[in-house]
């Protein structure tokens, strides 16, 4: 993705857009389509291609990011499991 990654057992679960200073992290579709409504993130689309399993996030808001990173290890932790 050319941004700075967390990985878990090889695969990836967050970054951080530097430039745009975003979280972007990998949760189940339900929950970005979630945030994404309620207007606390935006469709990560790198190129335009939307990633639909991948949210950006635009507020720094430590709570949020803190919530939403344990969640996308959660999320790939179960992906492991499959």
């Amino acid at each position: 993705m050319g941004y700075p990654c967390v990985r878990l057992a090889g695969k990836f679960l967050a970054s951080f857009d530097d430039k745009a200073q975003r979280l972007v992290v990998k949760l189940p579709r339900e929950w970005v389509t979630q945030l994404i409504d309620n207007g606390d993130g935006d469709p990560f689309a790198p190129a335009g291609k939307v990633f639909s399993e991948w949210v950006s996030i635009p507020s720094v808001d430590r709570d949020l990011w803190a919530t939403l990173l344990a969640e996308a290890v959660e999320f790939a932790r179960r992906g492991l499991k499959t």
